[in-house]
């Protein structure tokens, strides 16, 4: 059908390896290395995800998808940080065919959450987290706040997809999104980290933790490190580490508490 238009949609980096989140073997984003690194990395690759696929090699996954995406009349993006990884794997696709259009989040909240800074460091998360979201880097925060900082606590507004115990963590469990301002001030939360460790194409959970206004800590990868780059109230972490971004939470919530004993 002459007529027929094909549109493909970058919702996540299958295109480019069976690893669509971009970690490698060891579980470390992998920023697409040159494909003889890919091949050996895919051979010992055991993450559940990466197995769903057909065995395969990556020289033939990258001329697969490549055809398709050399038909599509457009590929979508929904990030700038997106579009160059994309390039990254296939520098020969016709970069005036790939468009950049975020997605719109239309949910607003009624109002702003009202946080205390001058209260005790109580960090929020946000999401279903899963080893790709920074499971393991909240496990490994935990572990470093109860052993060195015994004054700061963890809520996790959502899911955490590994057993983890701590006196100084909450998981709520799934929630409502016109019950996540109430949810915040009830827990007292008055800092903000997103643990993922991949390169996310946009992430909704960034967006909306913009929408709200809130102190937000992240790792300098994809979409949400482009987006918070311009964001006044974030920090971004270059260390993809449990270390760093606790050092970065303490910090940031220092300057803020003396930011409002000054004003106050």
């Amino acid at each position: 059908n002459p007529k027929a238009r094909l549109t493909f949609a970058v919702h996540d980096y299958f295109s480019v390896c069976p690893s669509f989140v971009l970690l490698d073997a060891d579980g470390r984003y992998c920023g697409i290395p040159d494909v003889s690194v890919c091949a050996t990395c895919l051979k010992r690759h055991q993450a559940r995800y990466v197995a769903l696929s057909p065995p395969t090699e990556i020289g033939p996954w990258r001329a697969l998808w490549g055809r398709c995406l050399q038909a599509a009349d457009e590929v979508r993006c929904f990030s700038n940080s997106t579009r160059k990884l994309l390039l990254r794997a296939y520098p020969g696709l016709d970069s005036g065919r790939i468009s950049v259009i975020p997605h719109r989040v239309d949910y607003l909240p009624a109002r702003l959450p009202r946080l205390d800074h001058a209260a005790r460091l109580v960090i929020g998360i946000i999401g279903q987290i899963s080893a790709q979201k920074g499971a393991m880097v909240v496990k490994e925060m935990l572990a470093r706040i109860d052993s060195d900082h015994p004054d700061v606590n963890v809520v996790v507004i959502g899911a955490l997809d590994i057993p983890l115990k701590s006196d100084r963590l909450r998981v709520t469990g799934a929630y409502r999104h016109e019950d996540l301002v109430d949810l915040i001030e009830t827990n007292g939360i008055n800092m903000f980290f997103f643990p993922s460790i991949c390169p996310e194409t946009f992430s909704y959970v960034t967006e909306e933790m913009i929408l709200l206004g809130l102190p937000i800590v992240a790792f300098d990868l994809g979409a949400p490190g482009e987006r918070l780059r311009s964001y006044g109230k974030s920090r971004l972490c270059s260390e993809v580490s449990a270390r760093s971004a606790l050092a970065a939470l303490i910090e940031f919530h220092a300057q803020l508490a003396a930011k409002e004993v000054s004003v106050a």
